[in-house]
């Protein structure tokens, strides 16, 4: 038989090969989802999942598949670069240099760049903008003077994988007295058009996928089943969170996203791919199919293997290889996916800190506990022989100016405060700026520069740290619902499809907070039994249950109902947290400042503790509003850092807190001590443990007063110290330096704090000794140190703040004294 004989056979032979795999054609596409809910078993007929015999007739005939269509993208300058918002060309700086990452090059069809410019004052309108994109032909782009954006289309060829430049030249003479250009890159955008990959893709290249300003995928299947499917499709969502910036959305089968995680048993894996280096391995495994580009298949043998897959694809990097293929055991050893994030919990040198080189360096940190942050910057300057004396170095925190030091010498060390409030949970920015001593032109002057030795810190440090019932402690690290990976913490999510896809991106966030996956957590969909773990719910307010929205907060009841922000009676914040010292009452007055009255409906959160002495968490909608689009705001991170107190609002523009952060009971055994009816003492030991749940004995008013009488003129010195020095003092302290800041309304909170549930059950019989109680104010007063005209200077009126004060520090002296003073608690 000749070789045209054979070759003849051959082209016969697949010509019928559509015929004899028609039926199997008519079978599901391979894309076929897994039903949500659904409860995938080792059976391949399983509803959902096409036939292996339809997989591998449609894998013999080669089936013509419809040509993928090229996907576009498109980000801004500012994200593509990962620098600052803007750039300025003039004198000093003629030229600049964007740098950026195409994780697609190969496969970019068209590519173009959109500048946002304006003049400055005094630029030459014949003086043209100059564009070079590696090192390729320059563009001239005409400017006459006026502010304009402008697209040029780039040389797709010129890509590259990483390391694009795009170089801007704008020739000011260095005898130009003023002008230049100013390029917004946060205005400029950077489009292209892709192929989508027909190559496979290596391990590696997901974490530069996911890690990519311009080609992170904005949608993301996730697909599961079994006993822990929303475990499972939970922690495949906070995997990809700590991967990209911002969170993608989130659907729940294949074929409908722009790249898909599948985390089924290997032996239902046959309607989703027909790589032999998948459906025939063992055990757990992680891999990239080679016939499918943009899917990661996280399968085994059993649902222990893909849950071993998937808690650690949420706890570690993906092994720097170019391979398609690995295990849990080998993606473990890369280590814990936070250890470069950039936590200052107390030092940080700024060299550990990610920066940026030049006359602009910009730090980038995350803080535990924002709200009760304080510190200092510490930067130890040296100038060069080429930079002139006298130039400056500003610094400036979150767009806030910290400072500006003048380097006259060679070296300086200067230090900044940094006042409470202005830091922020995640993505705190730094930025020293190097300005020239001498603004007048000078042809041959180099750039000046003021270096960063080392040495230079920054050191924070929390007085008082927030509570962890506080939202914004929540928003910066998750409390204590993400510790130890979430192994106290039970998650309720939705029932329906799309509200379950809507609360993934929140589990992306509080893993994104948290550092990484809660892979010792329990997750379930629609309620709880749960009592002796912390309970986490993100859900539709229509889906809680009744028992647990009418524990809630009052704050957090009256948002459901869709009221103002203002949640009730004015002294509500200042009773609650009077039961702890009076140093936090003045605080909480302190931060009960008019929040915007035209609040909208949109989202609410909340978290409290439960009468178990673990805390609730509530992320929800208010009545009126979809779930999904009150979760929406929450993406934006000035909504998501604005979170603060036991209750707070927001819309589709702003955030408020409704209500202050509540105490919480660390301890559950001295919780359960003070529901009892117990002595006077007891109940005072037991006091800032759980005040709202107080069972107070009928006292005389003559014994109470003789009471404090006598505790108070026999308070040993040692205690004293402790009491007074230690707190009064620091009570004193404050009310002066926190009088003028105080609004309205906190003003309102503190003249009803002494008639609030607190006062009047803590007060009870005090008030009846109105001699005793005048004698008392007036020795407490003088033990402060605080004359009455002082505090009258302060704008503290005795009629409007004192009794809150006296109400507050009377109580946490009688929990200092009975500390002192009682016994161990009888049974």
């Amino acid at each position: 038989m000749n070789r045209t004989a054979i070759q003849a056979m051959l082209i016969s032979s697949v010509a019928l090969l559509p015929l004899v795999a028609l039926p199997g054609m008519a079978a599901p596409a391979i894309d076929a989802p897994v039903i949500d809910g659904a409860q995938p078993t080792a059976d391949s007929q399983t509803v959902g999942l096409p036939s292996a015999i339809d997989v591998d007739a449609n894998a013999a005939l080669g089936a013509t598949l419809t040509p993928p269509e090229p996907q576009a993208f498109s980000v801004s300058l500012q994200e593509a670069t990962e620098g600052r918002v803007a750039r300025r060309l003039d004198w000093r700086n003629p030229r600049t240099e964007l740098h950026f990452d195409l994780f697609r090059a190969p496969d970019i069809e068209t590519l173009s760049v959109t500048l946002s410019v304006d003049p400055m004052p005094g630029a030459d309108p014949s003086l043209p903008l100059l564009l070079q994109f590696n090192g390729g032909d320059p563009f001239e782009i005409e400017t006459n003077g006026q502010g304009f954006d402008t697209t040029v289309t780039l040389d797709p060829l010129r890509a590259r994988l990483a390391g694009n430049v795009l170089r801007l030249t704008h020739a000011v003479p260095c005898d130009a007295p003023s002008g230049g250009l100013r390029v917004d890159l946060s205005e400029s955008r950077l489009d292209m058009t892709v192929q989508p990959r027909q190559r496979l893709m290596a391990l590696r290249d997901v974490e530069t996928l996911f890690a990519s300003p311009a080609f992170a995928p904005s949608l993301i299947g996730l697909v599961s089943g079994g006993p822990d499917q929303t475990k499972l499709q939970a922690l495949a969502a906070q995997a990809v969170g700590l991967r990209m910036e911002d969170v993608p959305d989130f659907r729940l089968s294949a074929g409908e996203a722009d790249f898909d995680i599948l985390m089924v048993r290997r032996a239902q894996l046959a309607g989703y791919t027909s790589d032999p280096a998948i459906l025939d391995a063992q055990g757990p495994q992680i891999a990239l199919s080679a016939d499918h580009t943009d899917r990661l298949f996280v399968t085994g043998d059993t649902d222990k293997d893909i849950m071993d897959a998937v808690s650690a694809l949420a706890t570690s990097y993906l092994p720097s290889t170019s391979l398609s293929t690995t295990t849990p055991d080998a993606v473990r050893g890369q280590g814990p996916i936070d250890a470069d994030r950039q936590l200052v919990r107390d030092r940080a040198t700024l060299d550990g800190l990610s920066v940026q080189t030049g006359t602009h360096r910009e730090y980038i940190f995350d803080v535990a506990d924002p709200a009760a942050s304080e510190g200092e910057l510490m930067l130890r300057l040296n100038r060069d022989d080429q930079t002139p004396k006298g130039s400056r170095l500003s610094a400036k925190l979150n767009g806030e100016t910290l400072g500006e030091a003048r380097v006259r010498g060679r070296r300086v060390t200067v230090a900044y405060p940094i006042r409470q409030g202005l830091l922020l949970g995640a993505g705190n920015r730094l930025e020293l700026v190097t300005h020239d001593a001498d603004p007048r032109p000078r042809c041959g002057a180099s750039d000046p520069f003021i270096a960063i030795a080392d040495g230079s810190e920054l050191s924070l440090r929390a007085p008082m740290p927030t509570l962890d019932t506080d939202l914004s402690r929540f928003a910066a690290d998750a409390s204590l619902f993400g510790r130890n990976s979430g192994a106290d913490t039970v998650m309720v999510l939705p029932l329906g499809s799309i509200d379950f896809t809507t609360a993934l991106g929140v589990v992306a966030r509080l893993a994104q907070a948290s550092g990484r996956g809660w892979t010792e957590a329990a997750f379930e969909r629609g309620d709880t039994t749960t009592t002796d773990r912390h309970v986490l719910r993100i859900e539709p307010v229509s889906e809680i249950e009744r028992h647990v929205r009418l524990s809630a907060p009052r704050g957090l009841q009256t948002a459901w109902r869709g009221g103002g922000w203002q949640t009730g009676p004015a002294e509500d914040g200042v009773g609650h947290f009077a039961s702890l010292d009076g140093e936090q009452a003045m605080i909480q007055a302190a931060r009960l400042t008019g929040a915007p009255a035209d609040m909208g409906p949109g989202g609410v959160a909340a978290v409290y503790p439960s009468e178990t002495g673990h805390l609730h968490g509530v992320i929800s909608n208010v009545h009126g509003v979809s779930f999904s689009d009150a979760l929406t705001p929450l993406a934006r991170p000035e909504i998501w850092n604005g979170l603060k107190g036991a209750v707070s609002r927001w819309d589709q523009t702003d955030v408020a807190m409704a209500q202050t952060a509540l105490p919480f009971a660390t301890r559950p055994d001295d919780f359960r001590v003070a529901q009892g009816k117990r002595s006077i003492t007891q109940h005072a030991k037991a006091m800032a443990l759980s005040i709202r749940h107080m069972d107070w004995p009928e006292p005389e008013a003559v014994a109470i007063g003789d009471w404090v009488d006598a505790r108070w003129t026999g308070f040993s010195t040692t205690f004293r110290e402790r009491a007074e020095a230690a707190e009064l003092e620091r009570v004193a302290a404050l009310a002066i330096d926190r009088a003028e800041s105080l609004s309205e309304t906190a003003r309102t909170a503190a003249r009803h704090a002494a008639s609030s549930e607190l006062g009047r059950s803590a007060g009870q019989g005090l008030t009846a000794a109105d001699g005793r109680l005048a004698a008392l104010r007036t020795d407490f007063w003088r033990h402060l140190g605080i004359a009455q005209p002082e505090m009258k200077a302060a704008g503290i009126g005795q009629a409007q703040t004192l009794p809150a004060a006296l109400a507050a520090s009377i109580l946490f002296l009688m929990v200092m004294i009975g500390m002192a003073f009682a016994g161990p608690a009888r049974r």
